[in-house]
Order: structure tokens, then C-alpha cells, then sequence
């Protein structure tokens, strides 16, 4: 059976003063989400995104703590089905 790894980062989460873009989706998507990512990366915008948060991990309760200023913080919210 072959093992399920997780597709590679496009680039690191933003993290800065500057306007960005806070992404939300769903780790099984990410493939999908991550080529949309770098397009959107690619036009300009900071992007902020859960990189390092674990796909077991449901729900926005669960969260890192870092999550949280990170949406109350962005410029937009992006949520990517």
C-alpha cells in the first residue's frame, strides 16, 4: 500500500507588518490549494496560509495560537472550498 504524504510547501506563510491575504482550506485540498496559492503569490499579494498546522487537527478552536491574530490581522480572507 503506498504511503500518503502531503504535497510539498509552495513557499512560507507571510509574516510581516504589511497588508496580506489569510487562506483557509482544507488539507486534503492542498495540492489543489497550493497551485492556487502560488498564482495568487505570483500577482503580488502576501499570503498567509496554515502551513504548519497538522491535518488531523479540525476545526478553528483547535488551531495554533498564531492563527488567530493572523485572521484578525489580514487584509482578506480567503476561504478555498
Amino acid at each position: 500500500m503506498a504511503k500518503h504524504t502531503e504535497p510539498k510547501l509552495p513557499f512560507a506563510a507571510y509574516s510581516g507588518q504589511e497588508p496580506f491575504i489569510f487562506v483557509s482550506y482544507a488539507h486534503g485540498d492542498a495540492a489543489k490549494v497550493f497551485a492556487e496559492l502560488s498564482w495568487i503569490k505570483k500577482q503580488g499579494f502576501n499570503v498567509w496560509y496554515d502551513e504548519g498546522i497538522s491535518p488531523a487537527i479540525v476545526g478553528m478552536m483547535n488551531w495554533p495560537i498564531a492563527s488567530i491574530p493572523a485572521l484578525y490581522l489580514s487584509l482578506s480572507f480567503l476561504p478555498l472550498p
